[in-house]
């Protein structure tokens, strides 16, 4: 084996070993999203609404409510920005209250 390969090698290992080293010594930071008593009581949530729109829904646990946003529809160009167009808001408390009265009537 030549030396130049030889040192090839080595330098390859070191390499190894370093990475090794710090993927094991370094731990990414906790993320905090949505741990009790650590937020507000909001949950965001995105979804496809439809084919080519999207959606972006706010849970909102204080109040029971649920927001909705649609994004803006396609087609954007590259420069545009992300809009978001205020939909609705949900009561539900009130939609749970009306559910569990209709299934009291069926009984």
């Amino acid at each position: 084996m030549s030396r130049n390969t030889l040192l090839v090698v080595l330098a390859g290992a070191n390499l190894l070993l370093l990475s090794g080293l710090l993927l094991l010594a370094y731990s990414p930071p906790a993320a905090m999203a949505q741990v009790e008593g650590g937020g507000s009581g909001f949950a965001v949530v995105s979804a496809q609404a439809e084919l080519r729109n999207d959606a972006v829904y706010v849970l909102d646990g204080a109040n029971h409510l649920l927001h909705a946003w649609r994004v803006m529809p396609y087609p954007r160009t590259v420069e545009d920005p992300i809009g978001l167009i205020y939909m609705d808001s949900r009561d539900l408390a009130r939609d749970f209250r009306e559910r569990d009265r209709d299934r009291e009537k069926a009984r």
